[in-house]
């Protein structure tokens, strides 16, 4: 999963960088998921807490598995994610397709691998 920077993010950097307009980065980001541009909300689900490591050559990459709660209900096939600047509602930094959509049935969980989730930087 690569992400893109969302319209709030490159504003808020662009007001920071261009205009002196502060911008404070987050001290915990978040791992949402979507079925199209609907994030999960039933079923156990809840995001994720996602850490990063340094960027190398304009690329971060997740420094650790995320592993989302086992689902008690059918999640439907999740094909997106964004990344969150609160663990509920907040802004989305970051969104992506999954590549490979996943179905999540109940009993399923939700893991991504450490590296599995890049932010690239051009």
């Amino acid at each position: 999963m690569s992400g893109n920077k969302t319209d709030y993010l490159r504003d808020a950097l662009l007001n920071h960088v261009l205009r002196n307009t502060s911008y404070t980065s987050p001290t915990t980001l978040y791992l949402g998921i979507f079925i199209g541009e609907v994030e999960l909300s039933e079923g156990g689900y809840i995001r994720q807490e996602i850490t990063f490591d340094a960027p190398n050559e304009g690329v971060c990459v997740n420094s650790d598995v995320i592993l989302f709660p086992e689902a008690t209900d059918d999640w439907g096939t999740v094909d997106g994610g964004k990344i969150f600047d609160q663990e509920t509602l907040g802004n989305a930094l970051y969104s992506a397709d999954l590549g490979s959509p996943k179905p999540i049935g109940e009993n399923d969980q939700l893991r991504f691998k450490a590296g599995e989730v890049t932010v690239q930087e051009q």
